[in-house]
């Protein structure tokens, strides 16, 4: 009879395989589920405009075309787009097309994501820590999905997947750099890949930024015990590894790098500047030192939801320093503890080195700027993600040196934890009676908010301000008795104690407890209770979907080809009268604002949209109108607010015959309103041009400006070949279907006609009548236009997207190798 090796687990259980497959992986499924169970009560991850933005604009619209999209800008080709969410071949695309409620793919896909994050961090700790309990690692683990980084979890998938390459990077990089294999360059490839096409560019630049600090820190640790020689060896393997794995990643991808580069010949994007910050120092004051100082003692204090009313526009109310509030007081722990292991050391640098390297793009910005001029991307201004995944790696060397190991402290070392342990008492202690207080007893607060009028006037406020920084206050009092709740008290009770008990001696019997299983499971507990109060889901309904025009209850349903434009209000901060703007923007005509959701996901077209690149034709056009209106436009990503127009000859000319904005706009002849409601306002503009029409004439025109005195109804054109021309005559046109890139319309004539369309000219564009291809003319300055021949008949007009088509060949071809070496260097070694 056959039986089992010795070293075999009694348990099946234990058995590291099944371990690693099944256990560990359910282990962390299970957290995810328990502090996501609002997702079984109908809440989502969309909790603010600009998340639902990112993901029901850029994922779930491109679902409906191959190519192109008419509610960006004033129509756009997503061929030159970030391969990762918003290119239109995405693989994320198609992961969305799976699904027909697009609300319920992006929970879906946020949730997978964060379990995956979860994952990927229990394998760097398992690395690390090889000899910790499994249960540990998993608590340790599962604590970033609950931390301050949520926000840009939710809204940004390209930091999401940052979180999970960073910590299997590490480890790729740790066995390369120990004992290099083909196999590493497989993976690390592989991990770049799915990166970028599944993160974004700034995903892969920061994976990349931080492989080069983790080699460094890996070369200074072993700078006294290795030889500068095979230092250098290892760093010539290094960029070996980067620049064959650079080159594989490029041609894996080429079905979507070979359309980016075939676009940007075409259509010639121009990048929105809006990243270089203009000085090159940040000028200092007492307010700006405070409140950096003051972010670096908490990882976030009130939700969002409880900021809405204005606290954000002077209080850092959220911020991305620590992984759990707490961690200040562990990061002092080791500041005063000497590195045992290289781990150790790698957490201590790349911390440390994240914070400072924040502090001086903060208080010098132009050292951005200069980093923008050489790559032109967004500026790598936020290493949160590695700086978050090694403080998870602080957090398990702290539960193995006290908990587990229980080694000796200091009693020196006790006393500045304890200091500053006292410092985040009186900061959580306050929270927690203010968070009681305002469930308990509101109207004590609200009828002693006259008292703040002679503090107000002894700083210097004018006595017209005065009463316009009471009612404020009122309604955030109201306002935080309405989202404060239940688990706000649990986070600060919990938080509160976790300090309390590192003021006294303690901590370190109470880390100890149960073989160091409390502590981590402790700080789980808290960081659950944080994301609960601070990161709450939605409850609610997009505000679109909340709306309704007519007592009968019909639903806000307007044609495909109607355009909106979001028409938002700037930051106050930059505003002169900042406290008028306060009260417009905070409490306003129709009542205090409640929501921060759903503004942007309408179901309809619109002319702007936060974006990076604009083809510079499109550019040229908005520049010229509007400075007949002397308006300066630097860049079209900030349409919406900067400048804040309610009324522009660039909105009749792009067809945008709807307005909708959170706040009531000014009373004009050509906006009429349609509905209204707290927070949402919708216009019509009555002299918008139709979205399609046959001409009543065409004439020529010399700039873009001179379009600015357009006549609606006519068609203008710079080409010799379209001779000016008149159409008095009867004739019909029908819209017979609408897709994006694909317009089918019947018309009928006896005579020659001029088929106008407000949608941006490409040319890619094709167009067809009665199935005879025919040209399609630039018209309108940037739009397009057909002409057509007399009788009835057919137009069909598509985006032709057949010249990108070459690089999925090159990306077949190229996965076919990349697969067959990976199993024979899985077989050779």
């Amino acid at each position: 009879m056959y039986t089992l090796p010795n070293s075999t687990p009694k348990n099946i259980c234990q058995h590291p395989r099944i371990q690693a497959y099944l256990i560990i992986p359910f282990s962390l499924l299970l957290v995810q589920l328990l502090g996501h169970y609002g997702l079984f009560l109908g809440h989502t991850f969309l909790v603010e405009e600009d998340l639902v933005a990112s993901w029901l604009s850029y994922l779930s619209e491109n679902t409906k075309t191959m190519g192109w999209r008419p509610d960006i800008g004033q129509g756009i080709a997503f061929f030159y787009a970030d391969p990762g969410v918003q290119h239109v071949w995405s693989l994320l695309r198609w992961w969305f097309s799976l699904f027909t409620d697009q609300i319920l793919a992006s929970t879906i896909t946020i949730f997978l994501t964060l379990w995956f994050i979860s994952i990927a961090h229990y394998l760097l700790l398992k690395k690390a820590f090889p000899d910790l309990n499994p249960l540990i690692l998993v608590f340790l683990a599962s604590l970033i999905s609950f931390g301050s980084l949520r926000h840009e979890f939710l809204f940004n998938m390209g930091w999401s997947f940052t979180s999970i390459s960073v910590p299997i990077v590490a480890i790729i990089i740790f066995n390369y750099l120990e004992q290099p294999s083909f196999r590493q360059y497989f993976q690390y490839s592989l991990v770049l890949f799915f990166t970028l096409f599944l993160g974004s560019t700034m995903a892969i630049l920061n994976t990349l930024i931080f492989s080069v600090l983790f080699f460094i820190s890996y070369a200074l640790y072993h700078w006294k015990t290795l030889e500068v020689r095979i230092i250098w060896n290892k760093f010539t393997r290094f960029l070996a590894l980067h620049f064959f794995s650079g080159i594989t990643v490029a041609f894996l991808g080429a079905w979507i790098f070979y359309s980016i580069f075939i676009e940007h010949q075409i259509s010639e994007p121009i990048r929105d500047q809006n990243h270089l910050q203009g000085n090159f120092f940040t000028s200092p004051d007492l307010t700006l030192v405070f409140f950096r100082i003051f972010s670096l003692c908490h990882a976030g204090l009130i939700s969002a939801w409880s900021a809405v009313l204005g606290i954000q526009q002077f209080s850092p109310h959220l911020n991305w320093n620590f992984v759990v509030p707490i961690f200040p007081v562990i990061l002092f722990f080791f500041l005063f503890l000497k590195s045992q292991n290289f781990w150790e050391f790698s957490a201590k640098f790349l911390i440390i080195f994240g914070f400072v390297y924040h502090e001086i793009v903060y208080w010098i910005p132009g050292v951005l700027d200069f980093l923008h001029s050489i790559l032109n991307l967004y500026p790598p201004g936020k290493f949160y993600q590695f700086i978050q995944t090694f403080q998870i790696l602080m957090i398990g060397m702290f539960v193995k040196h006290v908990g587990v190991d229980q080694k000796k402290l200091a009693s020196e070392k006790n006393n500045w934890i304890r200091v500053l342990a006292i410092i985040l008492s009186f900061l959580y202690g306050a929270l927690l009676l203010f968070a009681i207080i305002i469930q308990v007893k509101p109207q004590f607060l609200i009828q002693n908010t006259s008292a703040i009028s002679p503090l107000l006037l002894s700083l210097g406020v004018s006595s017209n301000s005065t009463p316009i920084i009471l009612n404020l206050v009122l309604e955030n009092i109201r306002l935080l008795n309405e989202t404060i709740n239940i688990q706000h008290i649990l986070f600060y009770i919990t938080t509160f104690g976790l300090v309390i008990l590192f003021t006294t001696r303690q901590w370190v019997n109470v880390a100890r407890w149960k073989g160091g299983f409390f502590f981590p499971a402790v700080l789980l507990l808290c960081n659950i209770f944080f994301s609960w109060s601070i990161f709450p889901l939605n409850k609610e309904q997009l505000i679109w979907n909340q709306q309704v025009i007519s007592a009968s209850n019909p639903p806000l349903n307007l044609k495909d080809t109607d355009r909106t434009v979001w028409v938002g209000a700037p930051n106050c901060r930059k505003s002169v009268d900042y406290f008028i703007c306060i009260q417009n923007k905070f409490l306003g005509t129709s009542g205090p604002r409640r929501k921060i959701i759903g503004y942007r996901a309408s179901p309809v077209l619109d002319f702007s949209r936060v974006k990076s690149h604009t083809p510079k034709d499109q550019i040229l056009f908005a520049k010229a109108i509007l400075r007949r209106e002397n308006i300066s436009l630097t860049e079209m990503r900030y349409f919406s607010t900067q400048p804040n127009l309610s009324k522009s000859k660039i909105y009749d000319l792009s067809a945008v015959n709807y307005l909708l904005s959170s706040d009531s706009l000014p009373k004009s002849e050509h906006l009429e309103p349609i509905h209204t409601n707290k927070q949402f306002f919708l216009y019509q503009n009555k002299q918008a041009w139709p979205y399609f029409y046959l001409a009543d004439q065409i004439q020529s025109f010399g700039g873009y400006g001179d379009l600015y005195d357009a006549q609606k109804g006519a068609a203008y054109l710079k080409e010799e070949s379209a001779p000016l021309a008149s159409f008095p005559h009867k004739r019909e046109l029908k819209l017979v279907e609408f897709n994006y890139g694909d317009l089918k319309f019947q018309y009928s004539s006896r005579e020659n006609e001029f088929l106008a369309i407000i949608d941006a000219w490409h040319p890619l564009w094709r167009a067809r009548i009665n199935n005879i291809e025919t040209k399609v003319f630039k018209t309108n300055g940037i739009f397009k236009g057909v002409a057509l021949p007399p009788g009835e008949g057919s137009v069909h007009l598509f985006f032709d997207h057949s010249k990108y088509l070459p690089g999925i060949w090159v990306s077949l071809f190229a996965w076919a190798i990349f697969i067959f070496g990976w199993l024979k260097t899985q077989r050779k070694f």
